[in-house]
């Protein structure tokens, strides 16, 4: 249970920087930490693309990575991958 909720927070950060990154006119990289400081994510522009990277207590746990979104609409529909 507790690490859904850790994942969930984590898909809630990850989603907010994501937003302020689409934003952020004059910057490439905007970073949100948790409350205590140990979390910290990482969501930036790189080649054209958003990518995000997760740290802990100062050590990465995701790498920088291509942020995208895949949507599954209707069965039988096509799938629309955004990245």
């Amino acid at each position: 249970m507790r690490t859904c909720c850790s994942a969930r927070r984590i898909a809630l950060g990850v989603t907010c920087a994501t937003l302020m990154a689409t934003t952020a006119s004059a910057q490439d990289q905007v970073r949100v930490a948790s409350p205590d400081g140990r979390t910290d994510v990482a969501v930036e522009i790189r080649e054209g693309g958003l990518h995000y990277s997760l740290q802990r207590d100062g050590r990465a746990v995701l790498l920088p990575s291509q942020l995208g979104l895949e949507v599954e609409t209707a069965e039988g529909a096509e799938t629309t991958v955004m990245q």
